[in-house]
């Protein structure tokens, strides 16, 4: 075997055009992303505070509310990795959003708390919130988004870091969603893995991608085929810039095939999330969908906001537990093992134990989170309410 003619073939393949289909370049000119404004009513004196926690396996949200002058003002929040101590992130966040209540001199009479995510009746439990303030996620977002965004007739696209959402909002309120907790393709899950595959940074992706000028049209059934089928162009020296834009367009199509699946996407469309801050990912959406892709403002925390909102809007059902006790909670926290080996999730579950209550985070299907907002629902004694209403019917 000739060593030079074998090298001689290599340089040759690389050299070699490599012919594939491509959907073009990604679009980013009709898409609108609106920038906060960070203008913090130093030293206010406010009456009433919401406090939202959003939980989940991948990052924790904490978010603190008020209206002033009649219009709800962000006050401070705080956005982390929820790593492998749920209870640990919750009360750091809570910490940090504490932090920035001292630093700007807020003076704040009460504060009620809500809680939503995965992790919400865990959270729930560290804040004191009433039963009535644990919130699903659907609803957290929708109330978040209408606090930032107060529009009336528009499509919520939300891409977690495990999990995806589809809402549909008409006057105000929510008369439709969807969701995905199954595949991993329709989420940010798959760029961040890509990511640390090929050594950048996440923060940069969304960049790298738009720069792409022919994005390779690459399997969308799933995660694991996308990231199979990316390996080929790989091999045939295609650019990281296609690649990754390529993985932003799978991911698109991937959404609505498996998340929307052929609801009705209304003509204003808002990006929640933190993939929002990927402008690939943005951009991915409006090639796909044709149409302008609105980003509001702090779109990675507007499930804590909405929980924060919720809370305020019920404030005669809301408790805290205050901020220093949260602080000083004791816990335990360890990995849980799945009993249901067949359902091809693989999972990885935490359990927490603050005192004798126990909480799970990170079951997709919520075999075990579930568990606790279940036993706070008690079944009617069907006996006392008979003997209340023949005592009724007598008097």
């Amino acid at each position: 075997v000739c060593l030079n003619n074998i090298i001689k073939k290599i340089e040759q393949k690389l050299t070699k055009p490599f012919s594939y289909e491509s959907q073009g370049p990604l679009i980013l000119k009709k898409s609108k992303i609106m920038k906060p404004k960070e203008d913090w009513p130093y030293n206010a004196d406010i009456p009433l505070a919401g406090l939202g926690i959003d939980i989940g396996s991948v990052s924790t949200k904490a978010a603190l509310i008020a209206k002033i002058n009649n219009k709800f003002r962000l006050l401070a929040y705080h956005y982390r990795r929820t790593e492998i101590d749920p209870v640990g992130a919750a009360i750091d966040a809570i910490n940090k959003v504490y932090d920035q209540i001292i630093e700007r001199g807020y003076k704040i009479e009460k504060v009620v708390a809500g809680t939503t995510g995965s992790g919400r009746q865990l959270t729930g439990f560290i804040v004191g919130a009433s039963k009535e303030h644990i919130v699903d996620e659907i609803t957290a977002q929708a109330a978040g988004i209408t606090t930032v965004y107060p529009q009336k007739e528009f499509s919520i696209i939300e891409f977690g870091g495990q999990d995806s959402k589809f809402i549909n909002i008409s006057q105000g309120v929510v008369v439709g969603f969807e969701m995905n907790n199954a595949c991993a393709a329709g989420t940010g899950a798959l760029l961040e893995k890509y990511a640390m595959r090929r050594d950048i940074k996440i923060e940069d992706f969304g960049d790298i991608a738009l720069r792409a000028k022919k994005p390779p049209d690459i399997d969308s059934t799933c995660a694991v085929l996308s990231e199979q089928s990316i390996v080929k162009y790989e091999q045939n020296n295609v650019s990281l810039e296609d690649l990754c834009a390529a993985l932003t367009l799978a991911t698109a199509r991937n959404y609505l095939a498996k998340v929307v699946r052929g609801k009705e996407i209304k003509e204003k469309v808002v990006f929640q999330g933190v993939t929002a801050f990927n402008l690939g990912q943005v951009a991915a959406l409006e090639t796909v969908l044709k149409k302008g892709i609105v980003v509001p403002p702090w779109p990675h925390i507007t499930g804590a906001i909405g929980a924060a909102k919720y809370a305020y809007d019920t404030k005669h059902l809301g408790n805290f537990r205050g901020f220093k006790k949260i602080s000083n909670l004791k816990y335990n926290i360890g990995p849980y093992e799945c009993i249901n080996k067949g359902c091809g999730n693989d999972c990885n579950i935490t359990m927490a134990k603050i005192g004798d209550e126990e909480f799970y985070i990170g079951d997709r299907c919520q075999r075990y989170s579930a568990k606790k907002a279940e036993k706070k629902i008690k079944p009617p004694n069907l006996f006392k309410e008979r003997q209340k209403i023949m005592e009724d019917a007598c008097k």
